[in-house]
């Protein structure tokens, strides 16, 4: 709406910061760009209390790559 576009693909990506007072979850980490799926794994760029880093979850590790797979943007891995 602000670049008045009329097609679809024109929107642009957002991103957003949570701040709390009180203590958050330990030992989880938020999703900070779309997941990257390769032929032997999937990388997941996350966020947590350590700061960004690059996880590589391998298709060999079945149950962590299935749950990797449902995982997006902005979600808690």
């Amino acid at each position: 709406m602000v670049k008045a576009a009329s097609v679809p693909f024109e929107d642009e990506r957002y991103s957003y910061l949570a701040v709390s007072r009180g203590t958050v979850a330990q030992g989880h980490a938020r999703i900070v760009k779309p997941p990257i799926e390769q032929k032997p794994a999937i990388l997941l760029p996350l966020c947590d209390e350590a700061g960004l880093r690059l996880q590589t979850v391998a298709r060999r590790d079945k149950e962590q790559f299935r749950m990797a797979r449902r995982k997006g943007w902005g979600d808690l891995f």
